[in-house]
């Protein structure tokens, strides 16, 4: 795909749009791969190697509105994990939630998880229920739930 981007800039155009702008679902293409063709990987040599034994539910003391999302109460470096298998498809700064990584599901809907630091993840890693996202900044957590621009009800997705 990399030399269709290079040698054609109307194909680069299509192929940056319908991956970047449009909702492009990694996740179902990993699903066609292990269902038809026998598994596609998207680890790296070391995380292949690692035996993942972190697999929890989020525990939170407390669950409140927040602008576009809920907000959780939790410990202190509470470590956070993800609530739906998925692709991650953004890490970075968002203005109300501080450092956030999306996650997008199969059905197409994006969990940000705000306030998040030491995080081992990168850009378009495959993660599974359960698995380790990172840690809480501080006692708190941010979850949006997202899907085609429009923010859902966290409360209803969340439980």
């Amino acid at each position: 795909m990399g030399i269709i981007c290079k040698s054609n800039y109307i194909y680069r155009n299509i192929i940056h749009y319908y991956l970047y702008e449009d909702s492009f679902n990694f996740n179902s293409i990993y699903s066609f791969y292990n269902k038809y063709l026998g598994g596609i990987s998207f680890y790296d040599n070391d995380r292949e190697r690692t035996k993942i034994v972190f697999d929890e539910q989020i525990k939170y003391k407390s669950i409140v509105n927040y602008y576009d999302g809920i907000k959780l109460s939790v410990e202190n470096n509470y470590l956070v994990p993800s609530l739906k298998k998925g692709i991650v498809s953004f890490m970075g700064m968002k203005d109300k939630y501080g450092y956030v990584i999306i996650i997008k599901t199969d059905n197409n809907i994006n969990i940000w998880y705000g306030n998040i630091c030491n995080s081992n993840l990168k850009m378009y890693d495959y993660i599974n229920k359960g698995e380790y996202i990172g840690e809480s900044c501080s006692n708190y957590i941010y979850i949006v739930y997202e899907k085609e621009g429009k923010y859902l009800d966290g409360r209803k997705y969340f439980n």
